[in-house]
């Protein structure tokens, strides 16, 4: 889970905290040697986190063939934490420290449904992975 700040301009996104933003890189979330994000599911928990540019950046940065995802498609103020974080670190908890992505996908399903329209669920496919 990654909570901060974030924007997009066109196809780019950008993260960052207070008032310094860069270019997002998902390289600051792989594994070992570079070797992708291993995680089963990924949670940006920030503005704009859940759009298209944050997705992209993610697919091509994967160390699995697919991660289960969940972001806003909208700015999520402070004060929104204490709607968002209590159920989702229940389903968190509940899905233990290596849950299979689809079973994730459809625990961070039910958790998006109840915090807002705004928050987006996928299932995130590495894009080189085959189809």
């Amino acid at each position: 889970m990654l909570d901060g700040r974030g924007w997009t301009d066109g196809p780019e996104a950008y993260f960052g905290t207070g008032r310094v933003f860069t270019r997002f890189c998902p390289c600051y979330l792989s594994g070992d040697q570079g070797s992708g994000i291993m995680a089963p599911l990924l949670v940006l928990a920030f503005c704009h986190g859940g759009t298209d540019p944050f997705l992209n950046a993610i697919a091509g940065f994967l160390g699995r063939s697919q991660v289960a995802f969940l972001g806003s498609t909208q700015e999520v103020g402070y004060d929104d934490a204490e709607l968002i974080y209590p159920p989702l670190l229940k389903a968190l908890a509940e899905l233990g420290s290596n849950p299979e992505p689809v079973a994730a996908h459809d625990r961070l399903d039910s958790v998006a449904t109840g915090i807002g329209a705004a928050w987006r669920t996928q299932l995130v496919q590495r894009q080189d992975a085959p189809i």
